[in-house]
């Protein structure tokens, strides 16, 4: 039986951590606005798409109207929106990426409308980050990390770099310091695989240690032990924010390619998770 590709990513985290510091932000905290963005932040990937949100606001629709492309561009502008581009960037970032064409004009309106809906980003999160790197010539993590800008010119571009600071950083953190290494550590101890796996060709192997997101290749009767070890590690982790907590789910994918034909929103049981694994190995 061959091995087969199974991923395990952090869900929609980047926007998940900015809205929570946002919420916590002294113009947003504890008022309906900050409230509502701790709710986003929070909410299930199964219950709740971010993407498919963020879409609706851009293109001025409803959620269920909203189609794949307008999903992934959704995307775009919410990524975008968060880290502070003007309409002319974010034009050039959607052409040079996904050979999108949009006007800066239309860019200009949809960004417009995030801003009227998620008004604790511009108003809050970015004031706050220009307040931290005028006072302290720095910015810090909830791991300790900290980004030193002592010297430099205190500007857009400076501020801009501050914007992703935290949300790309504190990713980082989550996924190495509870996904990959605590992984990698239990493949190396022969403790993710079954007695019949145990040889070298069988044993489960990382490929890609991603941004937010882990890829590896498994046998089809370890693919439950490696998930559910990873969801008793990375998925289990909770963060202290100063509007809450923040645990962000991860969403599971088997494949025997590396497009993925099962996703998971949630961990589903051993039996469902074996059957897709042996679905995987058995296709040509």
């Amino acid at each position: 039986m061959k091995m087969i590709l199974a991923g395990a990513d952090l869900s929609q985290v980047e926007a998940r951590i900015e809205f929570m510091l946002a919420a916590g932000t002294p113009e947003f905290h504890g008022t309906d606005v900050g409230k509502e963005f701790v709710r986003l932040a929070t909410a299930h990937p199964e219950d709740f798409d971010i993407h498919r949100y963020s879409g609706a606001i851009t293109f001025d629709k409803s959620e269920a109207d909203v189609s794949a492309d307008e999903r992934q561009d959704g995307k775009s502008f919410m990524h975008g929106f968060c880290r502070g581009m003007g309409a002319q960037k974010l034009c050039d970032e959607l052409l040079k990426k996904r050979g999108v064409v949009i006007t800066p004009e239309t860019a200009h309106r949809r960004l417009g409308r995030l801003a009227a809906r998620l008004p604790a980003i511009p108003d809050g999160y970015f004031p706050d980050i220009r307040r931290q790197i005028m006072r302290f010539f720095g910015l810090g993590t909830t791991f300790g990390g900290i980004w030193r800008c002592d010297w430099q010119r205190l500007e857009e571009p400076l501020y801009a770099k501050g914007y992703s600071f935290q949300p790309v950083r504190e990713t980082q953190d989550l996924i190495n310091q509870y996904g990959f290494l605590p992984l990698s550590n239990a493949i190396r101890m022969k403790r993710l695989t079954l007695p019949a796996t145990y040889g070298m060709d069988r044993v489960p192997r990382i490929h890609v240690h991603g941004h937010d997101s882990l890829t590896m290749s498994v046998a089809p009767d370890d693919a439950w032990m490696v998930f559910s070890f990873i969801e008793k590690t990375l998925a289990s982790v909770v963060r202290h924010y100063y509007a809450g907590a923040l645990q962000v789910p991860v969403t599971y994918s088997l494949g025997s390619t590396w497009k993925a034909e099962f996703e998971f929103k949630r961990l589903p049981d051993k039996k469902t998770v074996r059957e897709a694994a042996f679905a995987c190995a058995e296709a040509n």
